[in-house]
């Protein structure tokens, strides 16, 4: 067991209080999530940071979102630890250490008057894919947000892959029929 707090899980869905267990074909392994801490900096940079080098449909848009490289990236890490009011990093663990990451910003929404979640950057170590730490992530993620009062989570998808689409419907995710704009200023 695990003395990093969270949740417990394997692959299905049944939930328990405070605990995630999944149960399924997967072998089992106990992943814990919680939110990015100091100690936390230099195994957050380097998740991310092999996310926004090595991710094809990250880097097919990284010059539109004024991709600023690793500096961006530490000045990044840096304002969620000093402005946690505005979002923060979470991350999964197992008992090899840190094998997911994803950045949460928090919005108000003015049509359901309430705060939200803004998705982005989710990864999760290459070796490791496909054992259900994605969907753990995730589904942490959401009774974390759900104890903030966070009533929705919006992610962004690129347009070319439908493998991030089909992962995030099936975990209740909703196309919006809209695509996702930015403008560097």
């Amino acid at each position: 067991m695990s003395a990093l707090p969270g949740f417990q899980l394997t692959a299905g869905l049944d939930y328990d209080d405070d605990q995630v267990e999944f149960t399924g074909k997967r072998s089992f392994a106990l992943i814990t999530c919680r939110k990015m801490t100091a100690g936390d900096v230099a195994d957050a940079f380097e998740m991310l940071r092999v996310f926004l080098a090595e991710d094809e449909h990250y880097l097919a848009s990284s010059k539109a979102y004024g991709d600023r490289g690793f500096q961006g990236l530490n000045d990044a890490l840096d304002l969620f630890l000093e402005q946690p009011e505005l979002g923060f990093v979470w991350m999964a663990f197992d008992d090899r250490g840190v094998c997911a990451v994803c950045v949460v910003c928090y919005a108000i929404s003015t049509s359901m008057g309430a705060v939200v979640a803004k998705l982005d950057d989710v990864s999760v170590k290459a070796e490791r894919r496909g054992g259900g730490i994605g969907s753990a992530l995730l589904e942490q993620l959401k009774e974390q947000l759900r104890k903030e009062a966070v009533t929705r989570i919006d992610v962004g998808v690129h347009l070319e892959n439908p493998e991030a689409r089909r992962f995030y419907e099936k975990l209740g995710f909703v196309a919006l029929n809209e695509e996702r704009l930015a403008c560097v200023i």
